[in-house]
């Protein structure tokens, strides 16, 4: 039998007892005189069985213990199913990720790229795993670096879904460093590392007749 049954004094009084209190400390701590304790062992052996005392403390121990163990192990259950479904709620957000049209890029506030799709590696011209390592620097022009720092932190700052660039594009450059016009939205998702910029990236049409791109 567990302890379930027992009332929340008889609970107290057995935990005291655990304790090592005697039948006088017992009464002590609950200000209640002995008699009265004696009277709850009584109600103790009822429930439990026409026990010792110490019997019927080395059975409510472990029973406690059984209990408890009971207990972790369906809460363990339990992280467990959430951990296998926020394993698969990523996998398949990944998997959408990677089959999107337009290309997605992850960036946090230093300007690291934390990771992209293929598309943005097609578009960037680069491979997807070598996004993480790289910065968004290595996407921009030189002559523009010192702009767009102070954009993200703006944007860091006071994050809210926007278009960047006007609508002819931004410029940005390949891996390589050869030059192209994207189309950029920016939206934002926080994580338990920090807040991270979600990029969504395309060639912008002007890119195949533009002179003027800057490398």
């Amino acid at each position: 039998m567990g302890t379930s049954r027992l009332s929340e004094r008889e609970n107290q009084m057995l935990q005291m007892a655990a304790r090592g209190l005697t039948d006088q400390g017992i009464a002590h701590e609950l200000g209640i005189s002995v008699g009265t304790v004696g009277t709850y062992w009584g109600r103790v052996r009822e429930k439990m069985g026409a026990l010792s005392r110490s019997e019927l403390v080395a059975k409510y121990v472990e029973g406690s213990v059984s209990e408890r163990i009971e207990t972790l192990r369906q809460e363990n259950q339990h992280l467990a199913e959430q951990l296998t479904q926020a394993s698969k709620l990523n996998a398949d957000f990944h998997s959408l990720i990677q089959h999107a049209p337009d290309g997605v890029v992850f960036v946090d506030r230093q300007g690291n790229i934390i990771g992209g799709n293929e598309a943005a590696a097609e578009l960037l011209g680069c491979e997807v795993t070598q996004f993480p390592g790289l910065r968004v620097g290595n996407f921009i022009p030189d002559s523009l670096h010192e702009t767009h720092r102070a954009h993200r932190e703006k944007y860091f700052s006071d994050p809210k879904r926007r278009k960047m660039g006007d609508h002819h594009g931004v410029i940005a450059r390949k891996l390589d460093g050869s030059p192209i016009r994207i189309e950029a939205t920016v939206s934002h998702a926080e994580t338990q590392d920090g807040m991270v910029a979600i990029v969504f990236l395309r060639e912008s049409p002007v890119s195949r007749d533009d002179n003027q791109l800057e490398s």
